[in-house]
C-alpha cells in the first residue's frame, strides 16, 4: 500500500467505513510508515479536539449587525461610482468623436481576397488543353493520353488516329 493510497484511507478507517480486511491493511501501513503513522494520529487527535469543542450559538444580535455592516459597507462602494460631469465628461465625447473621425478617414488595410475560381467539368478541361495545342500529357485515371486538335478542323484527335496518318 503506498502512502498516497493510505492517505486517502484514513477518512473511511477513523468511521469505520473499512472493511476488516482493508482497515487491518491501513493499520499495517501505519505501523511501518512513519510518516503515515503521524498523519493518522494527527487526524485521530483533530478528530478529539472536533468532538470536544463546544457548540455554542452566536448571540441574536450577531446576524443583524453582521447584515447591517454589509448594507452599510455596500452603500459606501455605490456612493464612489459617479458619472463624469463638466469637463471630463466633455474630453471624453470629443474623444470618442475624434477616435470615430480617425477609423473612417484612414483606408482599411483588411485585404479582399477574390472568390475562388469554380471548378471546371472534366470535359471542359480536357477540350481548353485541347486548344491550347500542347503536346504535354493529360493524365486521366492513371493512362497518359495525348489530346491534340487539327488544325484544319480544330477537332480533337487522339494518338491512335494520329499515328494512322
Amino acid at each position: 500500500m503506498n502512502c498516497e493510497f493510505f492517505n486517502n484511507q484514513l477518512g473511511a478507517y477513523l468511521d469505520g467505513e473499512l472493511s476488516k480486511r482493508a482497515a487491518h491493511r491501513v493499520e499495517m501501513h501505519a505501523q511501518q510508515c512513519r510518516r503515515c503513522n503521524d498523519d493518522l494520529r494527527e487526524l485521530q487527535n483533530l478528530r478529539l479536539l472536533l468532538r470536544n469543542s463546544s457548540h455554542t450559538q452566536p448571540a441574536a444580535a450577531f446576524w443583524s449587525s453582521s447584515f447591517q455592516a454589509i448594507r452599510e459597507l455596500s452603500a459606501k462602494r455605490n456612493a464612489r461610482v459617479t458619472m463624469p460631469t463638466g469637463i471630463h465628461a466633455g474630453l471624453a465625447t470629443v474623444s470618442c468623436v475624434i477616435i470615430i473621425m480617425y477609423l473612417l478617414a484612414v483606408p482599411s488595410t483588411i485585404s479582399h481576397t477574390p472568390p475562388p475560381t469554380p471548378t471546371l467539368e472534366p470535359a471542359t478541361l480536357v477540350s481548353m488543353h485541347a486548344d491550347l495545342r500542347t503536346d504535354l500529357p493529360l493524365a486521366d485515371s492513371g493512362a497518359m493520353r495525348y489530346i491534340f486538335t487539327d488544325v484544319r478542323t480544330n477537332n480533337i484527335v487522339s494518338a491512335t488516329s494520329l499515328e494512322a496518318d
